[in-house]
């Protein structure tokens, strides 16, 4: 089979918004990074042959433009996202045979790896071996591509089969109209700068960047949502309060790097902030909220969570959010990106997904989890993504790979997850 495509490439450029320039400049200064977030499929039955993979990409690129363009050369002031013609779907998607328990391993090194900009910022690979019956199928895409929500909806429903793939769809409010443009921007700055205060405290002696890791574990959804139910608060709330438990509970977290110093562990919340359906984007944008770690009462500590990411409030971060990605410059984009991903900014991301409600398959091989891949900032010592997939809730954490205990983590969360129940 012919793994090259050029036919279906479109022949036009495709402009980059500031935030993804600024994505782009936050990588070149902060190597070795990857840059990429993603999520593993973990299929059931017999694995396909690595070309099936490419044939089902080879179908199904031109749905998505992005994937089919590179960064083009010159200043990243001036870039665009340029059709490459001739795609070699052989380098982009690979295939991986390990031995009896290498999953994890495997999915190590290649989060590691850092992209070629001279080719489509994306990379998939088809991995068997580590158990019968069993395969994973991990995509990896640069940040600047798409967020964690394009992942687990846009590219998720263009390359499962058919239309067996229903995504969940929260309801996003539209932005209130302005006043005036130069009125909802110099606003839009006010607001981004008053989200800054007070700054975070730096990790003592934390260092640029490790090479990650990454453990997951799973539970029910439902659970989640009934304890939440019995609380008189969200299933994203009981995620986050059982991340204070864990973040008590491993000695290398934050929370006992700045405790003796009586300040907080600040946590980006991304929140969903919508865009146009089937396309790639950056749907997402983070709120930054303290996390109550130092109540030892676990339902105290989801008490103040929920007080904290109370609707208003959410609604108003949204509002401000999507001013600010409509409207915000990049000169003015670039020192708020870099001040996002610092240590005087938060401590950790802790992301949440909804995902595909329905059973999907893959290549006619069932679909019997998903696994997201989230992103670790430079000084960020751990970060935590949790997605949905029919009846289960699955969280990863990734962490600085120099860190000792963090295969325990998927425990612990599970652990504070039975607590509060």
């Amino acid at each position: 089979m012919d793994s090259v495509i050029a036919e279906q490439v479109s022949d036009k450029t495709l402009p980059l918004d500031p935030f993804q320039r600024a994505f782009l400049a936050y990588e070149a200064t902060h190597p070795p990074m990857s840059f990429g977030i993603g999520g593993i499929l973990l299929m059931e039955g017999t694995p396909p042959a690595v070309d099936e993979v490419r044939e089902l990409f080879r179908r199904q690129l031109h749905l998505l433009p992005q994937l089919g363009c590179r960064l083009s050369d010159g200043p990243l002031s001036r870039a665009v996202w340029e059709p490459q013609r001739d795609i070699d779907l052989r380098t982009l998607i690979g295939e991986r045979l390990t031995g009896p328990g290498g999953l994890r391993g495997t999915v190590d090194e290649l989060i590691r790896r850092p992209f070629d900009h001279s080719q489509p910022l994306w990379r998939v690979w088809l991995v068997h071996g580590y158990a019968a019956d069993e395969f994973a199928l991990i995509y990896l895409g640069h940040h600047a591509l798409h967020d964690g929500m394009s992942v687990a909806t846009t590219i998720m429903s263009t390359f499962a089969d058919g239309a067996s793939v229903k995504e969940s769809k929260p309801r996003i409010p539209r932005p209130r109209a302005d006043a005036g443009a130069k009125s909802s921007l110099l606003k839009t700055v006010a607001h981004s700068i008053s989200a800054c205060r007070p700054l975070a405290r730096p990790l003592p002696g934390s260092t640029d960047f490790g090479e990650r890791t990454i453990h997951w574990g799973h539970t029910s959804l439902d659970q989640l949502r009934e304890i939440g139910h019995q609380h008189n608060t969200t299933a994203n709330n009981v995620y986050l309060a059982a991340m204070t438990h864990v973040l008590r509970e491993w000695p290398a977290s934050p929370w006992h790097m700045l405790r003796d110093k009586g300040k907080p562990v600040w946590a980006i919340v991304p929140l969903s902030i919508g865009s146009e359906q089937g396309k790639l984007s950056q749907r997402s944008v983070g709120f930054r909220v303290p996390l109550p770690c130092d109540d030892p009462d676990p339902l105290s500590r989801l008490a103040a969570l929920d007080a904290r990411l109370s609707p208003d409030t959410l609604g108003t971060q949204r509002s401000t959010a999507q001013s600010m990605i409509k409207g915000m410059p990049y000169r003015l984009f670039l020192p708020w990106v870099y001040h996002h991903f610092s240590d005087r900014f938060a401590h950790l991301i802790a992301t949440n997904v909804p995902g595909c409600t329905h059973e999907a398959t893959v290549l006619g091989r069932r679909i019997a989890a998903t696994v997201p891949i989230g992103f670790l900032p430079a000084r960020h010592r751990l970060g935590a993504a949790m997605t949905s997939y029919r009846d289960l809730a699955v969280v990863s954490f990734l962490t600085d790979s120099r860190l000792p205990g963090a295969e325990a983590l998927p425990d612990m969360w599970l652990d504070a997850v039975a607590e509060l129940k």
